[in-house]
């Protein structure tokens, strides 16, 4: 089903985006910005698709993980580096503990868990405020978080913020269909790990997840 939601998707993103290109020039202002309203649209209805997908694979135990151990300074800094044109990554600063060990983690739900939660803190954080990455070790697991000062979470939401299709009192409007954070919440569970936030209204908010140590001798430790 994805993928036959995702063929006609994939050709309304290319057909306006070409449309976009072609309507170069101040004469077409108005015509190319809907063109480029159709580009974003199509790209979050994909961002949907690719959730529901995710979501009911991790509900159905068909998500094999490709861990390895994996050093968190440089991850983190290549991801932030690689999301610079999509994220407003100037404001994101990272802080990891000397000699951490490496995390035994997939790369790639990892990123994603990591993608998600400075999205939102981002997105959810005034623009001329900074976003603060942290990576640590705490009784023998790691622990990454990601803390923003935004307007913070209401105290009713955060039992159940990682439900899924839960949208807090402060996401009406909002693109997306509630599955972020339950993902988030799916892949750190598959890794043995545990994820929470904490807030205070009018402070901001710190989501936090752990991480299994690697192996001693699967990776050297960061220096």
């Amino acid at each position: 089903m994805s993928h036959d939601l995702r063929n006609p998707l994939q050709i309304m993103v290319l057909q306006a985006e070409r449309l976009a290109r072609l309507l170069g020039g101040p004469a077409y202002e108005r015509e190319r910005a809907s063109a480029e309203r159709i580009v974003r649209a199509s790209q979050q209805m994909g961002v949907m698709i690719r959730d529901l997908v995710e979501a009911a694979r991790f509900e159905s135990g068909h998500i094999v993980l490709a861990r390895e151990p994996v050093a968190l300074a440089p991850f983190l800094a290549r991801l932030l580096q690689q999301a610079a044109g999509a994220l407003d990554t100037a404001r994101v600063a990272v802080e990891v503990e000397p000699g951490l060990p490496a995390a035994d983690a997939d790369p790639a739900r990892l990123e994603r868990v990591v993608t998600n939660l400075v999205g939102n803190a981002l997105k959810y954080s005034p623009q001329d405020t900074p976003v603060r990455v942290t990576a640590s070790v705490c009784d023998d697991a790691l622990v990454v978080s990601v803390a923003d000062r935004g307007p913070g979470i209401d105290p009713g939401d955060l039992p159940r913020l990682f439900d899924r299709f839960y949208r807090g009192r402060g996401t009406h409007g909002s693109d997306g269909l509630g599955l972020g954070l339950y993902i988030v919440r799916m892949i750190v569970d598959a890794h043995g790990g545990r994820v929470w936030a904490e807030s205070t209204i009018g402070e901001g908010a710190t989501f936090s997840f752990t991480l299994p140590l690697a192996s001693e001798g699967g990776a050297e430790a960061q220096s």
